[in-house]
């Protein structure tokens, strides 16, 4: 197969089917044929926070086991990673591994959860955004990466799947100052495409039994999908994967920037799955609806993007004041007020909307204005 092939195959449930649906990818993909053994597999899951399975925000562990299994029979050694956005240590990643069930997903084979949070700074001299970034050791130490993402909408990049599961390889709060320094979506966007192309995954997988729409990456809905996604390359993946579930590319920075650096062309897909039986996905509510044309004057297109510019609201009655989103705000304008809720200084916001992203009891709500309310019908 050529490098562009995109494998997506039904599979309804998290149970013995997925192991024969997986060895079909790696089979016909030639994957299985490339490794060679005795070398080091990294697994990038997604694990954005630790939450059970059942929610849909991590990659179900049922694919994580499944996939060592096939790898061992291969004769790797696997490693199992992520950073989530809190502060990278031991005992929080342990309870990140034990919520979202990494622990099983390990137990009964030789692989293990990476606990070497050390990391190094890489160049990228082409880079038109970061020229210098950390990455975790565990990751840039690997033989190969096998990208293993979930299917999910995302509030501020509209879409997340393969290539925006790379930017985790990012040490824990590091990831805070670069949605800081790239607070505009398309430049963001281009630093996650830089990633992605810097780690160059052997492969990439995305968990679509169970994905996320609506107000993803964690406070969504779930939707049953009964889809696993494969191809070598992330970017065909995403483009394949996000269309077939309703997103227009045009939303989604990190494929509009995929586009125009020429890394997605012409794919071929190999498929079961029947367009049609697909459910769309529902958009989050701080997707972008206006495209204004260029002969709109300066002061006014800055007048109208201000007041329909989506902001987080913080829902104080199901807070439990774990001080997560303070801790997480790159532009650090969230504080607790005097009977430690959070509160934030409004004109100060980025809406980088990663507050809402770590929020574990969904107490962070999108406001859409007045405005975009208007513009978007909806």
């Amino acid at each position: 197969m050529s490098l562009n092939s995109v494998f997506a195959f039904k599979c309804q449930e998290y149970d013995d089917s997925v192991r024969i649906v997986l060895e079909r990818i790696l089979d016909e993909s030639g994957l299985k044929r490339e490794l060679i053994p005795g070398k080091t597999v990294l697994l990038k899951v997604n694990l954005l926070m630790g939450k059970d399975p059942k929610y849909a925000v991590t990659t179900n562990p049922v694919i994580v086991h499944e996939l060592i299994l096939l790898l061992e029979e291969l004769g790797m050694k696997v490693i199992v990673a992520d950073s989530p956005g809190g502060p990278l240590n031991e005992a929080y990643m342990r309870s990140v591994y034990n919520a979202c069930k990494m622990n099983e997903a390990v137990e009964g084979t030789g692989a293990e959860l990476n606990y070497d949070f050390s990391s190094r700074e890489v160049n990228l001299e082409r880079s038109s955004t970061l020229k210098k970034f950390e990455l975790l050791n565990a990751v840039l130490d690997a033989d190969y990466v096998i990208n293993v993402a979930k299917l999910k909408t995302h509030g501020m990049m509209t879409y997340t799947g393969a290539v925006k599961n790379l930017y985790g390889a990012i040490p824990g709060l590091i990831k805070a100052n670069h949605h800081f320094k790239l607070s505009e979506k398309s430049l963001f966007g281009s630093h996650i495409v830089d990633i992605c192309e810097y780690i160059n995954p052997v492969f990439s997988i995305i968990d679509g039994i169970e994905g996320m729409e609506g107000n993803g990456p964690s406070g969504g809905d779930v939707v049953k999908t009964g889809i696993i996604f494969g191809s070598k390359s992330p970017f065909a993946l995403d483009a394949y994967a996000s269309n077939l579930v309703g997103i227009e590319e045009k939303l989604i920075p990190t494929l509009i920037n995929s586009r125009l650096r020429g890394l997605i062309g012409d794919y071929e897909v190999i498929t079961d799955v029947d367009k049609d039986e697909v459910k769309a996905y529902k958009l989050p509510d701080s997707i972008d609806i206006s495209f204004m044309p260029n002969w709109v004057p300066g002061l006014i297109k800055k007048l109208i993007i201000k007041n329909m510019k989506y902001r987080p609201v913080f829902i104080h009655n199901k807070c439990v004041k774990c001080k997560k989103c303070e801790d997480i705000c790159p532009a650090k304008i969230i504080t607790m007020n005097t009977s430690g809720y959070p509160i934030y200084e409004t004109e100060k916001c980025i809406s980088c909307f990663c507050c809402h992203e770590v929020c574990p009891y969904r107490a962070i709500a999108i406001k859409k204005p007045l405005l975009a309310k208007m513009f978007s019908g909806r």
